[in-house]
């Protein structure tokens, strides 16, 4: 932003004053008007023509400052411009200090044009009145960078002080409007509208602004495109501080920004809001950013409550060939919807925390973190490097935690479409001050993520957090890390990780519900917390359990578990752990709690090993160890269990080979096909009158009191005897 709201000498002037004397006091101001030229009014007496010099109160030159106003006209308010010659009145009227101003105080007055061309320093469409201008034709060329008494670019204004529309269409012939710098709505109060429509399909269409096209400095400003070329240097929707709803509609077309597009540039004090809308056509931009800051009132507050930018892409093509930031410094809105919508973007992040700015711009809130919010709904969102969705601060500098925070500052939502990511995605990232907070939440559509993908971030000095959700969909990714203080919760869907052989790394919380089945294609490292409830989940690459696996109650698949002396399991009645692969635990946690849970060793593998070193005494506790049917079983240990099922019968037990010990329940009826048997050893039977085992070498038996009642009536419907 630019402007500053008006001196206090001005707004006294202005309580006072008319319409008509706000238009002379504009007009003398030495900034916008040429002292030594002529002041050249429009009478209007004669005709709407702008060739009739009757129509002028001294005839216009190249040295006139040309004033379209209704200050000596009651009649012929719509002006006609021609210059077919080139010549004066109009025509070459090049002067870095001529102006043109068309305004009314108390009529609307306009000035159309359909061919030849009209060039000049400045040009004001509703000063402090009503102004329009239309072209069908021809071309417009606003050459100056006259500076008004604010330093502010004073090219081509639509709407200063009062009411300015601009209307360009290509109905008569090619039509080309060309000028330095464009602003939409200029000071408080103000108001301004420009209209691109291409209703032709054989003239050309042509806006072009060198510099800054801004909509809605600290006024109300509106652009709508509907074909046609527009091209700028920079792009912004809403750059002040007044209390407006500024918008950009593109509907067909082509915008084109060389340098930057800003969609909400300072978020006020007072509520304001920005927004940028695509239905079709294409747009090309070298960045993109919305919601920047926040202005800071001398109260010390913020951005004010409402104040935020929306962008809305449902059709068409938006491409950013840099960086775009959804929320850097207020609340912003992405949201993409249509199954023909294709958007590129070369980096994203979502809801960036500021903690930079305050040391060297007075507009930003000290630690001030935003929110940003990507809504997903269609068509294809393909980001060619990185992804952060709650960004944590890039700098050393200033003081944390001081101003206004919106909590998780960093939300993606998506229910279709297809989100393509080359590089990795960080949900909740690392600063040096403030960590950064990100939502993703999935519930349709594809995400793949070609690098990896970061729950929360530890590797800086303030640790980010995050939470991914999936509750339907698709993910995929070449790895994934859930860091401390982050979650993953999963409910529906697929998830995958590079083809079955990338890492999942889990240090935080993840939880994995729902009553569909969960096939997990990673190898699996757990230092925090993996909780499964309540569904059927398997693991098909190795899964190292250093911290906590909760089963309630669940199916649980592993390709192969290694358990660390600090990992442990706890299940109960319905919870299987069902092993494809091998079994090793080294456990010394006294939280292991398997008393009454499966155990079980599949087919799949022709031999199985289970090896239990550790000294956790709840390790070799199961309520069923299971054996399937042609499998075998290769173990080391001394355990206890309720029910030995042998799928295979008596005969089975040959298969079971290694320096174990394996205690039974011989008072249950689903253990009789054993009759009470011991194999060298290797099989003792407790709870018998003949049999009493040694019970220094064996776990209190009491616990399976409970479990002989409820497996004879919820786990065994059959049982085979085999002898």
């Amino acid at each position: 932003m630019k402007m500053n709201k008006p001196s206090q000498s001005i707004r006294n002037i202005f309580g006072t004053c008319t319409a008509s004397c706000l238009l002379a006091i504009v007009i003398t101001t030495p900034a916008q008007a040429n002292t030594s030229a002529t002041n050249t009014q429009w009478t209007g007496n004669n005709s709407s023509a702008w060739t009739d010099n009757d129509n002028w109160t001294v005839a216009p030159n190249s040295g006139s400052d040309i004033m379209v106003t209704d200050s000596y006209s009651s009649q012929n308010n719509a002006v006609t411009y021609s210059n077919p010659s080139n010549t004066n009145p109009g025509g070459n009227l090049s002067s870095a200090f001529f102006s043109l101003l068309v305004d009314g105080s108390s009529n609307l007055m306009s000035l159309s044009q359909s061919s030849d061309s009209l060039n000049t320093g400045t040009l004001r469409v509703g000063e402090v009145g009503m102004g329009t201008y239309n072209i069908a034709g021809g071309s417009l060329n606003v050459t100056s960078s006259a500076i008004d008494g604010n330093y502010n670019p004073q090219s081509l204004i639509v709407g200063d002080y009062g009411t300015g529309i601009f209307e360009q269409n290509n109905n008569a012939a090619p039509s080309s409007v060309s000028a330095l710098e464009m602003t939409l709505g200029n000071m408080y109060g103000s108001s301004g509208s420009y209209t691109m429509t291409d209703t032709s399909s054989t003239n050309a269409l042509s806006l072009n602004i060198n510099d800054r096209e801004v909509i809605g400095e600290n006024g109300t400003g509106t652009f709508t495109q509907n074909g046609g070329i527009n091209t700028t240097g920079t792009l912004i929707v809403g750059d002040g501080t007044g209390q407006a709803s500024n918008s950009y509609t593109l509907n067909s077309g082509t915008l084109i920004v060389n340098g930057a597009t800003s969609i909400g540039n300072i978020m006020g004090d007072t509520t304001n809001t920005a927004s940028f809308t695509q239905t079709g056509g294409s747009v090309t931009t070298s960045a993109f950013s919305m919601a920047n800051g926040c202005m800071t009132p001398d109260n010390g507050g913020g951005c004010a409550p409402g104040s935020a930018a929306y962008a809305t892409i449902s059709g068409g093509n938006f491409n950013v060939t840099g960086l775009a930031t959804i929320g850097a410094g207020g609340y912003a809105q992405y949201t993409q919807s249509g199954t023909p919508t294709v958007s590129t973007i070369s980096n994203l992040i979502v809801g960036a925390t500021v903690s930079s700015l305050e040391t060297t711009n007075t507009l930003a809130k000290p630690g001030l973190t935003s929110q940003g919010v990507v809504n997903l709904l269609g068509g294809t969102l393909h980001v060619s490097n990185n992804v952060v969705i709650g960004a944590g601060d890039s700098t050393s500098s200033g003081p944390a935690s001081i101003g206004i925070s919106y909590g998780t500052n960093g939300i993606a939502n998506q229910t279709n479409g297809h989100f393509i990511i080359d590089g990795g995605l960080t949900v909740g990232q690392a600063g040096n001050i403030i960590g950064g907070q990100g939502n993703y939440n999935l519930s349709g559509g594809q995400l793949a993520v070609a690098g990896s993908l970061a729950v929360g971030e530890g590797n800086g000095s303030a640790s980010g957090s995050g939470v991914f959700s999936e509750s339907n969909g698709a993910l995929s990714a070449n790895s994934m890390t859930i860091t401390t203080g982050s979650n993953f919760n999963y409910s529906g869907g697929s998830f995958s990780l590079s083809s079955g052989t990338g890492i999942l790394t889990n240090e935080g919380q993840i939880n994995i519900t729902g009553g569909s089945n969960l096939t997990v294609s990673a190898n699996i490292i757990n230092d925090g917390n993996f909780k499964v409830t309540g569904t059927s989940v398997e693991f098909t690459g190795n899964f190292i359990n250093n911290g906590a696996y909760h089963s309630d109650p669940s199916s649980n698949v592993f390709n192969g578990l290694i358990v660390s002396k600090n990992g442990y399991l706890t299940g109960g009645l319905g919870d299987v752990f069902k092993m494809q692969g091998d079994f090793y635990s080294n456990s010394t946690s006294g939280l292991w709690s398997t008393s009454t849970a499966t155990l079980e060793f599949t087919a799949s593998q022709a031999t199985h090993k289970m090896t239990t070193t550790g000294t956790a005494f709840g390790q070799y506790d199961w309520g069923i160890l299971k054996i399937d049917s042609a499998a075998s079983l290769n173990l080391n240990g001394t355990y206890t269990v309720a029910w030995l099922d042998l799928m295979d019968g008596i005969t089975q037990l040959s298969m079971l080979t290694g320096n174990f010990t394996i205690y039974y329940d011989a008072s249950l009826a689903a253990n009789d096909y054993l009759a009470g048997i011991s194999d060298n050893g290797h099989l003792v039977a407790y709870n018998t009158p003949s049999i009493n085992p040694d019970t220094s070498n064996v776990p209190e038996p009491s616990t399976w009191i409970l479990l002989a009642l409820g497996l004879l009536t919820s786990l065994l419907h059959r049982r085979r005897l085999y002898i």
